[in-house]
């Protein structure tokens, strides 16, 4: 499982049904050879070697439980190759390793802001409104609805809630 993504890491997830280790290489995704079981075993992807921070090995010395390894030192914004071999301590391990593909983030830290005139809400009717919502970039916008309940004694006019 490819976890907690950024612009330039992830962290990869495991958990194996006996004891064992996770071999595994990261491939660049333009990488159209599959490598061989022995050569993720030995570090080398589709291509040939690869730098240090893009093979390895996650022990796992319990069956099913989760062991984790953070990957780091990668390019924003670009797509890789996962090719994962698990072995147990007998060295028993697939006759093809397998593929997950993974995409860093963009390294951007901007975050959006609503385009002028926006958030507005629309009049509507006894059991609903619409609000709407314009960003100056691509994103999500998310907003909570609090009922106006003033007899618990919060005035909600001052956290800036749409009314």
């Amino acid at each position: 499982v490819i976890t907690a993504r950024g612009s330039t890491s992830f962290l990869l997830q495991i958990a194996l049904t006996e004891a064992g280790v996770l071999y595994f290489v990261i491939d660049d995704l333009q990488t159209k050879t599959q490598p061989s079981v022995l050569g993720v075993m030995s570090g080398q992807g589709g291509n040939g070697a690869l730098p240090s921070n893009r093979w390895g090995t996650i022990s796992v010395p319990t069956a099913n439980v989760t062991v984790s390894k953070q990957i780091a030192g990668l390019t924003p914004d670009t797509g890789y190759m996962i090719w994962w071999v698990p072995a147990d301590r007998w060295n028993n391990h697939p006759a093809n390793p397998t593929l997950t593909a993974v995409r860093t983030y963009v390294s951007e830290t901007t975050p959006p802001r609503f385009t002028t005139g926006y958030p507005t809400v629309m009049a509507g009717w006894s059991r609903g409104f619409t609000v709407s919502f314009s960003l100056n970039e691509a994103g999500t916008a998310y907003f909570v609805l609090v009922p106006w309940v003033q007899h618990i004694g919060v005035d909600y006019s001052t956290l800036g809630v749409l009314q």
